[in-house]
């Protein structure tokens, strides 16, 4: 870590002045646990025989989902924080200015997308039962 400091031309934190980081890492992990919460529910309240497998991966597709997005926002305020450097000491030219951005794993959330649609449709697959079954 403090050779990193040293070898860096940016001894800067890239966070230090950027507070959209703490907000954006904050939503996703709370609509991930919303999400997640809303799975769990509807499972519960139809008493689904499998509530415990469902609940263990609801679990898992939060934890995933919201990590990934906190991983790629890492990735990319880390990246802007040196391309403005790079960009204000002449070391890049403007005009390819961002050419190796980090990619947003978008097949990542288009699978988790519909890994999240199969729970929900696996939750309320299960007609509810009277609560005295």
């Amino acid at each position: 870590m403090f050779l990193d400091v040293i070898g860096s031309a940016n001894a800067g934190s890239p966070f230090a002045d950027n507070l959209s980081f703490p907000l954006v890492a904050t939503v996703a992990v709370g609509v991930a646990a919303l999400l997640a919460f809303v799975l769990i529910r509807t499972a519960r309240v139809r008493r689904h025989p499998q509530a415990g497998p469902i609940i263990a991966i609801g679990l898992l597709w939060a934890f995933v989902s919201a990590g990934s997005v906190v991983w790629y926002v890492i990735q990319q305020t880390k990246w802007a924080s040196e391309e403005s450097l790079r960009l204000g000491t002449g070391y890049v030219d403007p005009g390819v200015a961002g050419a190796d951005a980090p990619a947003a794993p978008a097949a990542l959330w288009f699978f988790l997308g519909l890994g999240y649609a199969g729970l929900v449709v696996w939750a309320t697959a299960h007609r509810r039962r009277p609560p005295y079954e």
